[in-house]
């Protein structure tokens, strides 16, 4: 086999695996998943469990750490294995009539995959290969799609991560914090010139130092969970305002970035008299009926004149999302979702 063959057979091949990664379903994520999360765990008992109950984390931690992992690993199967609502023939009838078409983004049309009318708020998923009621997103993770169904399972997931997260990277804080005590890393002394004796006291940051040096394995375990904390906790944060304050998917929200980009180049058309009642519903277009139409503006001059007049939006705060019953309805739209 000559070099250029065998480049381009590998090529086809990692072509190929990039597809497998991307575009299908695989439990890659997942094992990547439980790979981090049982290594730190371990990290975390062989280089700390046997240093507790100390004087800054007591005996009943002893019983809550192993609950926590526990729930991780009970949350996280859970959300791998839920239903997110999938769509089929026997109940795409029932979940038409859960949320109505606003014009705008959803709007009656049939599904190039599964043949059947498209639900307002669903989305084929291409990787599961399944249309999913009030579809968010697919998440690699957990490789499952999160929908409808099992959106409360999935923030559930994510708490118990943060929580795992933080409360590991708190542990490691407490078992440093004695370890320095019983060193008295508090009294130790450093040469600097540009102090009148020429040495001083340990600062904490750099006590914290001298102790990750000393303890390179837990500190750097703490360190790692304490980002990956903070991550899930940006991430959890976000879903929820979408979720609960604005009332939309991730799906949606992608949507609605695009008909603001189409607002900004003047490119979305609404019925006069929609707009007009806008104004006296505190600037906002009520759109149930569907009257929201994506139009160009060289399209416009060649409509006849008995068509009804269009007028372009200068804001998306114009637009109303039908699908916003508030913080509290949105919650529980999370937490009892309609039976499909």
């Amino acid at each position: 086999m000559g070099a250029p063959t065998c480049w381009k057979l590998c090529t086809i091949r990692m072509q190929r695996f990039g597809v497998y990664l991307l575009q299908e379903k695989h439990p890659i994520m997942q094992i990547f998943f439980l790979a981090i999360v049982t290594g730190s765990v371990g990290l975390l008992v062989s280089e700390g469990w046997s240093r507790m109950p100390t004087s800054n984390a007591g005996a009943i931690h002893k019983i809550i750490f192993p609950l926590v992992v526990v729930l991780v690993y009970a949350a996280f199967f859970n959300i791998c294995r839920s239903n997110p609502g999938i769509i089929t023939q026997a109940n795409v009838g029932r979940s038409c009539q859960q949320y109505q078409y606003d014009g705008i983004i959803f709007t009656p049309s049939t599904c190039r995959t599964c043949y059947f009318q498209k639900p307002a708020r669903s989305k084929h998923c291409s990787v599961c290969n399944v249309c999913v009621a009030k579809m968010d997103h697919h998440c690699a993770w957990i490789n499952n799609c999160v929908g409808e169904q099992n959106y409360r399972h999935f923030v559930v997931f994510l708490l118990s991560v943060m929580a795992l997260a933080f409360y590991g990277a708190w542990l490691v804080w407490r078992i440093m914090c004695t370890e320095m005590d019983l060193q008295q890393v508090h009294n130790l002394w450093v040469r600097d010139r540009s102090t009148p004796l020429g040495f001083r006291r340990l600062g904490l940051w750099d006590q914290i130092t001298y102790m990750m040096q000393r303890e390179t394995i837990l500190g750097t375990t703490g360190l790692f969970a304490l980002l990956a904390g903070l991550i899930v906790l940006l991430f959890t944060s976000y879903e929820l305002y979408m979720t609960l304050y604005c009332g939309m998917t991730t799906n949606e929200a992608v949507k609605w970035g695009d008909l603001a980009y189409f607002i900004k180049t003047q490119e979305l058309q609404v019925l006069a008299k929609l707009h007009q009642s806008s104004d006296s519903d505190n600037g906002q277009t009520d759109c149930r009926t569907g009257g929201c139409k994506m139009a160009r503006k060289k399209k416009l001059n060649q409509r006849s004149k008995d068509e009804p007049r269009r007028v372009t939006l200068s804001t998306l705060k114009q637009l109303r999302n039908i699908y916003d019953a508030g913080i509290w309805g949105n919650l529980m739209d999370i937490l009892l979702p309609p039976s499909l």
